[in-house]
């Protein structure tokens, strides 16, 4: 998480890969919160089928 703002804040400032403005950084913000927050839903599922298949 700390590498996305850190990369994005660099893009904000014109420092990084391009020069973007504060919308394009809130979407690409957003969306990696989004993919997260499915990654997430992925692992407590991964976990639950290997929790049904010992017991």
């Amino acid at each position: 998480m700390l590498f996305i703002l850190w990369f994005g804040g660099k893009n904000v400032l014109g420092t990084g890969w391009q020069s973007w403005n504060i919308a394009a950084f809130t979407t690409f913000l957003f969306c990696f919160v989004r993919m997260a927050a499915k990654s997430s839903k992925a692992a407590k599922l991964f976990n639950a089928v290997q929790r049904a298949k010992v017991s």
